[in-house]
């Protein structure tokens, strides 16, 4: 590849055993290039299959899955309780009507004093 097609690339794939990273020109702006060799076949191949699926070229979508890999493990890790709030939270769930504490119940208690209830 060359001219300006291998000026576009931002990942390119091959069967080479090395992993070169460098920079090029796109459209008057510098962007990093990166070549990844020594790839298996049969992941190539997936990743072919996946790039059509979502209609992507083999390079946006090896670029998409490097850039959602990054973001996830930049993120913050959830903890317990954000985890609920997300689940759970108030965008979730119905509102319940919750009698105030203290309030008497509207019922007696049955009373168990009766000694046939000792068995």
């Amino acid at each position: 590849m060359t001219g300006a097609s291998e000026e576009a690339v931002g990942l390119r794939l091959t069967s080479r055993p090395h992993l070169l990273a460098s920079t090029s020109k796109y459209l008057g702006v510098t962007v990093p290039s990166l070549l990844i060799r020594n790839v298996d076949a049969a992941l190539h191949a997936r990743l072919k299959e996946r790039a059509a699926a979502h209609n992507r070229s083999l390079e946006e979508e090896a670029r998409e899955l490097l850039r959602t890999s990054v973001a996830r493990q930049a993120g913050a890790r959830e903890n317990i309780v954000d985890v609920a709030r997300r689940l759970f939270g108030p965008r979730h769930g119905v509102e319940l009507d919750i009698p105030p504490r203290g309030r008497a119940p509207k019922s007696t208690p049955p009373d168990f004093s009766n000694p046939e209830y000792d068995q």
